[in-house]
């Protein structure tokens, strides 16, 4: 029997980019057994929820219509802690758009190797952020796949980004970080359950990553389509219409 896989978007404003990736995923998605979630973040633009509210009234997908802006982190927090109930959680960013046949099978494949591999994502180690601001260890979970059993077995964590001030807690997260020269310190999302698995993992869970490169060339990713939609910078505004001719164009070739 194959696992049952909820695919998880957080979505906010984003327009014609839910659309596509939500209409890619189902016309790419093999798998047999899979559901779409969206928590839609409290947009506002006229366009998500009358089209997502009829995705689920065609049995699409379930709709958790927010009623406070919680962002990105806390939509995570719904869907992963409260909202999913499947074996496996398939995290990705309204703004993804699926290219290939058998996407999902090959990341069910890879972390059903396993079972102690809570996840297959792309991790980072410890960057920094301008001159004196480092960002912690974290999951790239634009698109990851998370092994539920293993993350219900003492590793749920809170998604919402935090930012430490404490220097003695700071140290921690890096024999190597001179934390001296530090301001704060940044949990973004998928921080906590990566430093998680390094330093509060007794049962020895661990990531599968990088993704290999089948996969990751089997997804595309706009980028910050939501985040972007309320900025007035000029600069933005060019470079996200440039987004939206090609989130158009693809989403015209996938409907035809």
């Amino acid at each position: 029997m194959a696992k049952l896989v909820d695919i998880l978007i957080p979505n906010r404003n984003s327009h014609e980019a839910i659309q596509l990736c939500i209409e890619s995923i189902r016309h790419y998605t093999k798998y047999p057994d899979y559901q779409i979630i969206v928590y839609d973040d409290c947009s506002d633009n006229e366009v998500d929820l009358p089209y997502l509210r009829e995705k689920q009234k065609q049995g699409w997908l379930r709709l958790i219509e927010g009623k406070e802006h919680r962002h990105h982190g806390g939509a995570l927090n719904v869907m992963v802690n409260e909202a999913c109930h499947a074996d496996l959680a398939m995290i990705m960013d309204c703004d993804i758009q699926i290219l290939r046949d058998g996407w999902l099978i090959d990341m069910v494949d890879l972390i059903s190797a396993d079972e102690k591999a809570i996840g297959v994502c792309n991790c980072l180690g410890i960057k920094r952020r301008g001159a004196e601001v480092w960002v912690g260890p974290f999951c790239e979970f634009w698109f990851g796949l998370l092994n539920m059993t293993a993350y219900r077995d003492g590793m749920q964590v809170d998604w919402t980004p935090t930012i430490i001030y404490d220097k003695e807690e700071m140290k921690k997260y890096s024999e190597d970080l001179d934390v001296s020269i530090l301001d704060y310190f940044v949990l973004e999302v998928g921080s906590k359950l990566y430093t998680k698995t390094i330093y509060d993992n007794p049962k020895g869970y661990y990531f599968i990553s990088p993704i290999p490169e089948n996969i990751n060339k089997a997804y595309r990713h706009y980028v910050q389509i939501a985040s972007f939609s309320m900025v007035e910078r000029l600069d933005i505004k060019e470079y996200m219409a440039a987004q939206f001719e090609i989130i158009k164009r693809e989403l015209g070739k996938l409907r035809q």
